[in-house]
């Protein structure tokens, strides 16, 4: 089984390739700058470097080749509307490329953010969905997209 992880470079990415580098699996990371990565996982052992821009179908696809499982954790380049916006067209890319290369599950890390302020004591998956600013309503977005894409060709999803 070969993980890719969109997004590796980032806190969140990072941290999944330190767990799966500690139990000795092999696995991809998936980023940008072919530089960074090999600065931040160049020493990791098990470790395949793909350089690919996601927010490309072709970058996507590059980065999903050969993988039997993608774990999403792509996230805007700064905080603002204008690159939140840019998340739920992005993971509809990811999951195109996903399909076209028979990629098995494909796990979205998401935030709480498309949840909005709780309602309950306890937040769990069954509490509303109810953004109460843009960024939620991006996320809240890219879940959808990734729920829909659940048994599309084979494809299990997860949020």
């Amino acid at each position: 089984m070969t993980v890719a992880i969109f997004g590796a470079a980032g806190a969140t990415g990072q941290a999944l390739a330190e767990a799966l580098a500690q139990r000795g699996l092999p696995f991809r990371v998936v980023g940008r700058s072919r530089e960074k990565l090999q600065k931040i996982f160049g020493s990791t052992p098990n470790v395949e470097i793909v350089d690919a821009d996601l927010s490309t179908l072709e970058g996507a696809k590059k980065g999903s080749r050969g993988a039997t499982a993608i774990v999403y954790a792509v996230g805007p380049a700064d905080y603002s509307d204008k690159e939140f916006s840019k998340l739920p067209g992005w993971m509809s890319t990811a999951l195109e490329a996903a399909a076209a290369e028979g990629v098995k599950k494909f796990i979205l890390l998401s935030t709480v953010y498309s949840y909005g302020a709780p309602t309950t004591p306890k937040v769990a998956e069954t509490h509303p969905r109810r953004p109460a600013a843009f960024k939620g309503e991006m996320r809240q977005q890219q879940e959808d997209l990734v729920l829909a894409a659940h048994g599309r060709g084979g494809l299990g999803t997860l949020v």
